[in-house]
C-alpha cells in the first residue's frame, strides 16, 4: 500500500515531468533542425545570387528600382526621344498620385501591404505622328515598368503635333 502511495505521490509526477521534458526536447530539436535547414537554404540562395551576372542584376534594377530617380528616368526618356529628333519639355512629377485602386471591392492585396509605390510623370514634345509612334514603341520596349496614363495632342500649323504624355512608373518601397 505504501508503495502504491509513493508511486502516485512521487514517481508518477516525476514520470510526467520526464514526459514534458522529452516533448520540450523534441520541440527544441525540431527548431534546431529547421534553423539548420534555413541556414543551408540561405547559403545556397546566397551562392546562386553571387553567380548572377552583374548585367542581369542591373537589368532587374532597371525594371523595378528600389527608389524613384526622376532625373535618371527623365534622362532615359530624353535619350529615347533624341533618337527621333524630339525634345522633351515641361517635365512634371506628381508623387502624390498612386496607381492604387481606391475601390475596396477589387483590391486583392491590402494597400498597406504593397511592396511598391508609383508616381506619375508628365512631359510634352512636338513631333510627327510617325516619330511619336516610334518613341512610344521604344518606351514600351524599355526595361522600366511603366503605364501610359494619358496622351493628349493638338495639331499645329506646320503638320506636327504637340503631345502631352503622362506615364506612371513604379519602384520598390
Amino acid at each position: 500500500m505504501i508503495s502504491v502511495g509513493l508511486f502516485y505521490a512521487f514517481t508518477s509526477p516525476q514520470y510526467q515531468k520526464i514526459g514534458d521534458l522529452r516533448t520540450a526536447s523534441q520541440t527544441y530539436t525540431n527548431i534546431l533542425n529547421n534553423a539548420l535547414a534555413l541556414s543551408t537554404k540561405r547559403d545556397e540562395l546566397l551562392s546562386k545570387y553571387r553567380n548572377i551576372p552583374k548585367q542581369n542584376i542591373e537589368n532587374i534594377s532597371k525594371v523595378l528600382p528600389d527608389n524613384v530617380d526622376i532625373v535618371r528616368l527623365s534622362m532615359d526618356f530624353d535619350s529615347i526621344a533624341s533618337r527621333y529628333g524630339l525634345s522633351i519639355k515641361g517635365i512634371q512629377v506628381d508623387k502624390n498620385k498612386s496607381g492604387n485602386n481606391s475601390n475596396n471591392s477589387t483590391i486583392v492585396v491590402n494597400p498597406a501591404e504593397q511592396v511598391y509605390d508609383s508616381t506619375i510623370i508628365s512631359f510634352s514634345f512636338v513631333s510627327s505622328y510617325d516619330n511619336f509612334r516610334k518613341f512610344m514603341h521604344d518606351i514600351e520596349n524599355s526595361l522600366r515598368i511603366v503605364n501610359i496614363k494619358s496622351v493628349d495632342f493638338q495639331s499645329t500649323d506646320n503638320g506636327l503635333y504637340q503631345y502631352k504624355v503622362s506615364i506612371e512608373t513604379y519602384w520598390l518601397k
